[in-house]
């Protein structure tokens, strides 16, 4: 009797051949990870960085992307937000409206500069080098100023929130329907970023940090500025022309439009900036002659930075 052993071997040298390819397809796969696409990587962690960057809030998102829909972007909520501090830099006095969101901004910092320091310059393309080296000196600026934040000024005269904001807010652009609704609700959160301010200054002038008496009168003057005329003031005017030019809008729905435009400037905006003016007055004389950042404590770091 013969004995045969063929099927035996052949499937032996299957089973080996299935290894090889599996061994083969595991190496491949490692080292199209860690060697071959680098780039790929990198652009892929740009891009979702980039995302989670401009829709961090609405005007940052409405003033990148026209229609962030067709970039797989979900609109973020229509508000301005809010300012606040680090734990470490608040004291036992300080508003606990300062630190409802600054630990979420410190770990964002944080986690992005550990991500970005897993990249190395020598395996990434020439034209994605520069981008690199570009955010490592962002997040790590950001990361060493976080230590600092106090010294932050967001009323400065001329370039200061209350003087840019209302520019920003006339010029908001409307593409779609939903601009116009995201716009509206922008215009109401303007009350509660404006305490966010003012607690931040109160803030500072407690620590010792609040701007000298000839700053804000100049920053009080530009806010009295806005608010002189209510009932002619140049956003009403100016809603009415973006209305007319978005074009998708029957006449009746635009007067609509209009007068809750109005009553919204009169009722909230108009108001928020008077809260801001007295509650800024009140401060007179709690901050120091303007001497420069480096008369500041801790100026001179934060100039290193």
């Amino acid at each position: 009797m013969k004995l045969s052993f063929h099927r035996p071997t052949s499937r032996i040298l299957i089973a080996g051949t299935l290894c090889l390819v599996f061994l083969l397809g595991t190496i491949l796969g490692w080292a199209n990870t860690h060697l071959l696409s680098a780039d790929n990587r990198f652009e892929q962690f740009t891009e979702e960085l980039f995302q989670k960057e401009v829709s961090g809030n609405m005007l940052n998102l409405h003033y990148s992307l026209a229609y962030p829909e067709k970039k797989g972007i979900q609109r973020p909520k229509a508000t301005l937000g809010t300012i606040s501090l680090p734990s470490s830099q608040l004291t036992d006095t300080s508003s606990a409206s300062l630190s409802n969101t600054s630990s979420e901004a410190e770990d964002f910092t944080s986690q992005t500069l550990k991500k970005l320091q897993t990249f190395k310059a020598s395996g990434l393309s020439e034209s994605n080098r520069p981008t690199l080296d570009m955010l490592l000196l962002y997040y790590k600026t950001q990361a060493d100023y976080q230590d600092y934040s106090i010294l932050y000024e967001p009323l400065s005269p001329s370039l200061g929130i209350q003087a840019q904001l209302p520019v920003l807010l006339a010029e908001y652009a409307f593409y779609q329907k939903q601009d116009i609704a995201d716009y509206l609700n922008l215009l109401v959160s303007v009350e509660p970023y404006f305490e966010s301010i003012l607690a931040f200054e109160q803030e500072k002038s407690q620590q010792g940090y609040f701007m000298s008496d000839t700053t804000l009168d100049r920053v009080l003057d530009q806010c009295r500025s806005f608010i002189k005329e209510p009932d002619s003031n140049y956003m009403l005017d100016i809603f009415a022309e973006k209305l007319k030019s978005f074009g998708k809008l029957p006449q009746k729905e635009q007067d609509i439009l209009i007068q809750k435009h109005k009553q919204i400037l009169l009722n909230k905006v108009i108001p928020a900036y008077q809260n801001l003016i007295l509650g800024l007055q009140s401060l007179r004389g709690t901050g120091r002659p303007s001497q420069g950042l480096a008369h500041l404590n801790g100026g001179k770091n934060i100039m290193n930075i």
